[in-house]
């Protein structure tokens, strides 16, 4: 297939996919936005879960990805923003004492996911061998279906020529609405068959890419807990966090918080 390097210059759904997977393979970093918790059991274990469309929390993407693949498709979320972004905080980083940025070199990341891999599902269970995976960066379409778009771009010509379901099918879980562009989402996805109980699939992450990895705590987590995270990773020889450039800046007050209850007694 030939190869399209401006977004507004493809004409289907296959150069789409193509344009994406290429954007995928040229990222300088790759974060996501957890927990401590999360990022202690994924040192401990030297692994990282990939999870079934099911689990999405935007309902609108899941049901337009084909039913097909809703049972065979796994896959990690990431962003490609190089810095710190304050909604990402408050939208995945709960509880928010908890928050914490997990980042891969972008060059590590691609060659911890390139060629073929041993999963196993999650808790445990059963393996599968030999299991490729791919990344795609995610394409983001407006509700009134005028375009497609991209940054700053977009191209009417793929939906004047094709219909919506076409590209969801051409790119099952990679189109979201344009009100989450602001995510700048890249995906690594993995294909597995018949496992239709099984809810996630575990994907090994070497101790090379564990040692370059670089954490970020959020802008609400206690110096004691990063202290004793700090700790836990340079007992594994893993390099210490940093906070976030948001430290100190955003005052967050809980609803409760700023309402003066009075009781009465009766009687």
């Amino acid at each position: 297939m030939e190869t399209v390097k401006k977004f507004a210059d493809l004409e289907t759904p296959g150069q789409l996919s193509a344009f994406l997977e290429g954007r995928a393979a040229a990222h300088r970093t790759l974060s996501q936005y957890t927990t401590l918790t999360t990022l202690k059991k994924i040192v401990e274990s030297g692994a990282w879960h990939f999870c079934r469309p099911d689990g999405m929390n935007d309902g609108e993407e899941y049901r337009r990805i084909p039913a097909r693949c809703r049972q065979s498709l796994y896959f990690a979320c990431f962003t490609f923003i190089n810095s710190e972004n304050m909604a990402m905080w408050g939208l995945y980083s709960i509880p928010r004492d908890e928050g914490v940025r997990i980042t891969f070199p972008g060059r590590a990341w691609r060659e911890w996911l390139s060629g073929v891999h041993t999963v196993r599902e999650a808790g445990g269970g059963r393996e599968v061998k030999e299991v490729p995976v791919f990344a795609r960066d995610v394409a983001y379409m407006g509700r009134d279906r005028v375009g497609l778009y991209w940054n700053a771009s977009s191209n009417k010509k793929l939906l004047q020529k094709h219909t919506v379901r076409a590209l969801h099918e051409a790119l099952p879980a990679g189109v979201k609405h344009y009100a989450w562009k602001y995510e700048q989402e890249c995906r690594a996805f993995l294909s597995v068959q018949d496992l239709p109980d099984c809810r996630a699939l575990v994907l090994p992450l070497p101790q090379r890419c564990l040692e370059q990895l670089q954490v970020t705590y959020g802008p609400y987590v206690p110096e004691d807990a990063v202290a004793e995270m700090d700790g836990f990773l340079l007992e594994r020889g893993l390099r210490r966090g940093s906070r976030s450039e948001f430290t100190g800046l955003v005052d967050l007050k809980d609803l409760c918080g700023l309402c003066a209850h009075r009781f009465q007694r009766r009687g």
